[in-house]
């Protein structure tokens, strides 16, 4: 009788125990070395209040990782959502290090390399701040700079003017308080104009009403 008791037990405790966790992120699904972090819960009773503090805790110190949250999905199954940063830009650190910004501004994370667009500030930046507000602009300014060139970008800025390089030299110089304006229009319509008639430019200045190119 008691044996029967202690399978009955052990049968109920494994019926209610949590056999798949599946982790996601607002990308879809999690890459395999985030979705192994979690996997610690697999076989820990599904009817306990959710470790919360245990699953934070396995993201922690990951600089990409915004939030983590967990839920229930009965009879055995939980699922962990991460809403991981969106890098747009890499700024220059005070010890000329490469430190990424994200969409919301955020400086999290040091890297020795990156395919990002690159810009620079007088004021030197650092891990776990954020960027002003023109800082932001400008640099989701020479975000934009990189997708209607289609090459590799790197900006400065001095004051209210910040001034893009492409990769193969070409200055763009722009107001970073008119971040609002149409400037990308006429960017994308002078970029293809200079392709068409395969005319390399030297500087084309977008800071005023009328843009000003220089071969």
């Amino acid at each position: 009788m008691k044996a029967w008791l202690i399978g009955g037990l052990a049968l109920v405790r494994s019926l209610l125990a949590i056999q798949h966790v599946d982790c996601t992120t607002q990308f879809g699904p999690c890459p395999d070395d985030l979705r192994s972090r979690a996997q610690f819960l697999v076989g820990t009773a599904m009817y306990l209040p959710l470790p919360s503090s245990q699953i934070a805790q396995a993201y922690s110190g990951l600089p990409q990782v915004a939030q983590v949250t967990a839920s229930r999905h009965f009879p055995n199954r939980i699922e962990v959502k991460l809403v991981l940063r969106r890098p747009i830009a890499v700024v220059e650190g005070s010890a000329k290090e490469w430190l990424v910004v994200d969409d919301q501004g955020l400086v999290f994370e040091s890297r020795s390399q990156s395919a990002l667009p690159l810009i620079s500030f007088t004021t030197p930046v650092e891990v776990g701040t954020h960027l002003a507000a023109e800082q932001l602009s400008a640099a989701k300014m020479v975000v934009a700079v990189a997708e209607i060139v289609g090459q590799t970008v790197a900006g400065k800025v001095d004051g209210n003017t910040l001034t893009a390089i492409t990769s193969n030299g070409v200055e763009i110089v722009l107001d970073v308080n008119k971040a609002q304006n149409d400037w990308g229009a006429s960017l994308q319509s002078i970029w293809a104009r200079s392709k068409i008639d395969g005319k390399l430019m030297h500087k084309i200045d977008l800071r005023f009403n009328g843009a000003t190119v220089s071969f």
